[in-house]
């Protein structure tokens, strides 16, 4: 799972009641997105969750894009070898 590789330590499983909390459209696609741009740094992931609530789009917008109009990845499918 992406979420324990990134945020091994303390247990992810605080994170995880997080983000279960968001209920949003596009809800997997908007939690890889949120995961992706964490990084591995809860202050960002809580960040990203919080835009999610305000505009979902955002997110997307910041993990697919990255600032471009190209889109650069595909978050719409799971994340491969986590």
């Amino acid at each position: 799972m992406r979420i324990a590789a990134d945020f091994p330590h303390p247990s992810p499983a605080p994170l995880l009641a997080l983000l279960a909390q968001y209920e949003g459209p596009e809800r997997l696609r908007v939690l890889r997105c949120i995961i992706h741009l964490a990084k591995g740094n809860r202050e960002r992931l809580l960040d990203a969750l919080a835009s999610a609530r305000t505009d979902y789009r955002d997110v997307i917008y910041w993990a697919e894009y990255e600032g471009g109009s190209r889109r650069i990845r595909d978050l719409t499918r799971p994340f491969v070898g986590m």
